[in-house]
C-alpha cells in the first residue's frame, strides 16, 4: 500500500510539473509572437516658483511656463525672469542638452547644472534656480504599442 502511495505522488508531481512547463512554454510562445514597442518620450517642463528668502515657496503650485517633448531636433532659447522681475534666467536647448547661459543671481548655481538626453554624462534630470524661483525638469513617459 506505500508503495502505491509514493507511485501516485510521483504520478501526481510528474503531471504537476509538465502542465507548468507547458504554461510556461506557452507564455514564452504568446510573447515572442506579440509586437511590443517601448518608446520614451522625454517631456522638458519649465515652472516658476514664487520665492521667499531665496526659497521656493512650496505652499504654493509652481506655474508651468513651458512643456517641450525634448529631443535631440529641440532648439530654443529662452528669457525667463521672476515673478518680482527682480532676476533672470537665460536657457539654451540644442543637441540634446538643456542649460542656463546667464543668469543674474549671485550663486550662479543654476549655470553650473545640465540636462542631458544622455543621463549617463551629466546625471542630472533638474535644474533650479532658487532666487529666481525658476525650475527646469525632465519627465519621461513609456508608451506600448502592440
Amino acid at each position: 500500500m506505500n508503495k502505491e502511495k509514493k507511485i501516485i505522488n510521483y504520478i501526481s508531481l510528474v503531471i504537476v510539473i509538465i502542465l507548468l512547463f507547458s504554461t510556461v512554454l506557452s507564455f514564452i510562445f504568446y510573447m515572442k509572437n506579440k509586437k511590443i514597442k517601448y518608446i520614451d518620450i522625454i517631456y522638458l517642463f519649465i515652472y516658476q516658483y514664487e520665492t521667499i528668502d531665496f526659497n521656493f515657496n512650496l505652499a504654493k503650485d509652481p506655474v508651468l511656463l513651458e512643456k517641450y517633448e525634448f529631443t535631440k531636433d529641440l532648439y530654443l532659447e529662452l528669457s525667463i525672469k521672476s515673478i518680482d522681475c527682480n532676476y533672470y534666467n537665460n536657457i539654451y536647448v540644442h543637441d540634446g542638452k538643456c542649460y542656463i547661459t546667464d543668469a543674474n543671481c549671485l550663486n550662479q548655481i543654476c549655470t553650473k547644472s545640465i540636462i542631458s538626453l544622455d543621463n549617463t554624462i551629466f546625471n542630472t534630470t533638474s535644474i533650479s534656480c532658487m532666487p529666481s524661483g525658476l525650475y527646469i525638469c525632465i519627465e519621461s513617459n513609456n508608451i506600448i504599442y502592440d
